[in-house]
């Protein structure tokens, strides 16, 4: 689902700006060396603050050095055996990252890691996040695993514009309802700064989200994502 491209906000171009370059180079250094037990996780950490690089449409020498190392990382977290769901997560998040990005696809493409990871987050959903449970919602919700959004929606304030987009995407079944998706999505898009303050979603959830909406249901192809969120939120994200 792609449109014409809207002004950023204040909100969004602060939550842009939050992150710094040098300060996410530092932490994706910490990708390279040591055993793979949490690496996943630290993954996860670290598209956290890869996307808020992204989103300030950084030179390509620090776009390409921060993805180097998150493709590296990607290709040993998924052979580590003592994985639990939070280095799931966070491998989901980056391989959704790189399949959206140009280069080599992940050595698992998303859904699989959804499919794998998804149902084993759900039976400790009690132990996680809110944000976190926003992200799985959403993941779900763009990869078909949508008997298990509700299980992740079940939390004590379930952000409104994460639960109603993920909602409007497992009911979507014709053109009609896609209708109410478009609407959930700038909803979204238009309320996750403040979400995002609140811990309630997790930049990563940008990216399922956009997935959800454009791949799942509008058929698009994942490297169409940044473009999408590139004209939602007003930002440059410059891909190439």
């Amino acid at each position: 689902m792609t449109g014409q491209r809207r002004p950023p906000s204040d909100a969004w171009r602060a939550l842009a700006a939050d992150e710094d370059a040098a300060d996410a180079a530092e932490v994706a250094a910490l990708l390279d060396d040591g055993p793979t037990e949490q690496l996943g996780s630290l993954m996860g950490d670290v598209v956290e603050r890869l996307v808020g690089v992204l989103l300030q449409g950084p030179p390509a020498s620090v776009r390409e050095e921060l993805l180097g190392r998150l493709r590296v990382a990607a290709s040993r977290a998924a052979a580590d055996g003592t994985a639990i769901p939070a280095d799931g997560r966070g491998l989901l998040a980056a391989g959704t990252l790189l399949t959206c990005l140009p280069g080599p696809a992940p050595v698992e493409p998303p859904g699989r890691v959804a499919a794998t990871w998804a149902p084993r987050a759900a039976r400790i959903v009690d132990q996680l996040d809110v944000d976190a449970c926003h992200d799985w919602a959403l993941a779900c919700a763009a990869h078909g695993l949508d008997d298990l959004v509700e299980v992740f929606l079940d939390v004590p304030e379930p952000s409104p514009g994460a639960a109603a987009l993920a909602r409007a995407v497992v009911a979507a079944r014709d053109d009609s309802e896609r209708a109410v998706v478009t609407e959930a999505w700038t909803a979204f898009v238009d309320g996750f700064p403040a979400a995002y303050d609140a811990r309630g979603v997790l930049l990563s959830s940008l990216l399922h989200a956009a997935w959800a909406v454009h791949v799942r249901l509008g058929g698009g192809d994942p490297r169409e994502v940044p473009g999408v969120i590139q004209d939602a939120t007003g930002l440059e994200w410059d891909p190439s």
